[in-house]
Parts: C-alpha cells; sequence; structure tokens
C-alpha cells in the first residue's frame, strides 16, 4: 500500500508544470522571463492565461537562435513586462506549435511575480 501512494505522489509531482523561480521586480520595472525554445521544431512559448493587466502590461518577445551556426540548434524566447503596481501575480506559459489544435502542450511554466 505504502509502496502504491509513494508511486502516486511522485507521478503526481511529476505532471506539475515547472514552477519556474519568483521574480521581484519594483512598480515600475521592466523584467524579462527567459525560456529555453527552438523554432525549427515549430514550438514556441505562449501565453496559457491572458496576464493580469492591472498588475503587468506585455512589452513584447523574441527568440533569439544560438550562434553555433548548426543547422536545428535551439535558442531562447526572452518575454519582457513591466510592473504596474505593488502585489503579486502569475504568468503561465505553454510551449505548443501553435497550429496544432486539441494537442497538450509539451511543457507549461508558471512564473510567481511579486511586485514591490
Amino acid at each position: 500500500m505504502r509502496k502504491l501512494f509513494a508511486i502516486l505522489v511522485l507521478s503526481f509531482l511529476f505532471c506539475l508544470p515547472s514552477l519556474g523561480e519568483q521574480i521581484k521586480p519594483a512598480v515600475g520595472q521592466k523584467f524579462t522571463i527567459t525560456l529555453k525554445s527552438n523554432a525549427t521544431t515549430g514550438y514556441q512559448w505562449q501565453l496559457a492565461k491572458p496576464i493580469d493587466g492591472k498588475m503587468l502590461k506585455f512589452l513584447g518577445s523574441k527568440y533569439y537562435p544560438e550562434r553555433t551556426g548548426l543547422v536545428g540548434s535551439g535558442g531562447v524566447e526572452r518575454w519582457v513586462f513591466r510592473a504596474l503596481k505593488c502585489g503579486r501575480t502569475r504568468v503561465f506559459f505553454k510551449y505548443v506549435r501553435p497550429w496544432e489544435k486539441g494537442v497538450a502542450p509539451v511543457d507549461n511554466r508558471i512564473y510567481l511575480i511579486s511586485i514591490r
């Protein structure tokens, strides 16, 4: 029974999305969330839920490939936000191919933003 319980708990924990780091910007400060990505596979990061527009302003995102010169090498996506007022909010991301509808994301990330 203990073994079954341990397996269930571990399975649940491995299925949770990564919480990433806690980010602590000041009011008015810009901050960046950097996510590993590989545009050559068709996958890209998207917001999984709308951000709280009272707390954050989305300023833009851009993909930066690695400078390896190798075909198919990955890179990073940088998402830039501005903190608008004190408090806490979360930013939810999903890693998907935008044209594949009804397909579960291959990765999820959640970032806790504590604005001071």
